[in-house]
Order: C-alpha cells, then sequence, then structure tokens
C-alpha cells in the first residue's frame, strides 16, 4: 500500500490506483486506502469478476467516471 501511495500519482501520474490480490485485506490496508481513495481488489472481487457477472468498474467503489466503458 506504501509503494502504491508513493509511486502511483506522483511518479506514474495515475489517476486511478487500483491494488488487486488473491488474498484478504486488513482493515489497516482498507481504512489506508479509503484516506488515499485507491481502490482495492481481493479475491471476493476478483471471484465475482471471473463469473463474468459484472464488469469491474461496477465492482470498484465510488469509480470515477470512465472515458471508455467498453473495456474490461
Amino acid at each position: 500500500m506504501q509503494v502504491l501511495n508513493g509511486t502511483g500519482r506522483q511518479v506514474h501520474d495515475g489517476d486511478l490506483l487500483v491494488m488487486l490480490t488473491n488474498g484478504r485485506i486488513t482493515a489497516n490496508a482498507a481504512n489506508f486506502a479509503k484516506s488515499q481513495r485507491h481502490h482495492l481488489v481481493d479475491r471476493r472481487l476478483l471471484a465475482e469478476r471471473a463469473s463474468g457477472s459484472r464488469p469491474l468498474w461496477d465492482l470498484l467503489c465510488a469509480l470515477p467516471p470512465a472515458s471508455h466503458r467498453g473495456a474490461s
């Protein structure tokens, strides 16, 4: 989380920062991510996305409008 926070916007000029894990996310990491406006994808969201039931942008909380919604 700290590397993502330290380089995501400042070094790579990212608008949308997403951390993806096939594990679980701790409460501390979730709180930090929320405070920094990062999006977290854990094993539950990965499974939901893999099932094809919903596009990724629908699974991320508070995702800003995308310029190309057709990409998944």
